[in-house]
C-alpha cells in the first residue's frame, strides 16, 4: 500500500519462544484483508527449521494524511519500489 496511510486500530502479538542469539530467523507477513477502509495482516517470526517464535495479527484503518496529522508530512511518506521479495 505505497499510497495509503494506515493507523493501527488493533494489534495482537503472541511471543511463543525466546529468539535465539546468533542464528538466522525468518519473518513472514501476509495481507489477509484489503477493503476500502480496512487493511488486515498476519505474520510470524520463525527459526529456519520452522519453530514459531512470535505471531501477530494487526488491523489498520486507511485514512488520508490530513486526518492523521496537521501540516505537511509528505516528506515522511516515502515509498521506494524495489524487487526485493525476501530479506
Amino acid at each position: 500500500c505505497p499510497h495509503v496511510n494506515l493507523v493501527i486500530t488493533n494489534i495482537s502479538v503472541k511471543f511463543r519462544k525466546p529468539v535465539p542469539l546468533n542464528q538466522k530467523i525468518k519473518a513472514v507477513g501476509r495481507i489477509i484483508v484489503n477493503k476500502s477502509r480496512i487493511f488486515q495482516g498476519t505474520g510470524e517470526i520463525t527459526t529456519l527449521d520452522g519453530t514459531v517464535l512470535a505471531e501477530a495479527e494487526v488491523t489498520y484503518l486507511k485514512l488520508p494524511l490530513s486526518k492523521i496529522a496537521t501540516g505537511n508530512h509528505e516528506d515522511v511518506n516515502v515509498y521506494i519500489p524495489d524487487d526485493v521479495t525476501e530479506i
